[in-house]
């Protein structure tokens, strides 16, 4: 998953909601970026 794309989830505006929760909920690195992001944010 590109930040960006993480970004716009956190902030309720990806396109691809579902696929992305979906991503998270299975992948382990981007649940710690995910993480990062909202940290800084």
């Amino acid at each position: 998953m590109r930040e960006e794309e993480l970004i716009a989830y956190r902030e309720g505006v990806a396109e691809r909601r579902a696929v992305i929760a979906d991503h998270l909920s299975a992948c382990e690195k981007c649940r710690a970026e995910m993480e990062r992001i909202e940290a800084v944010l």
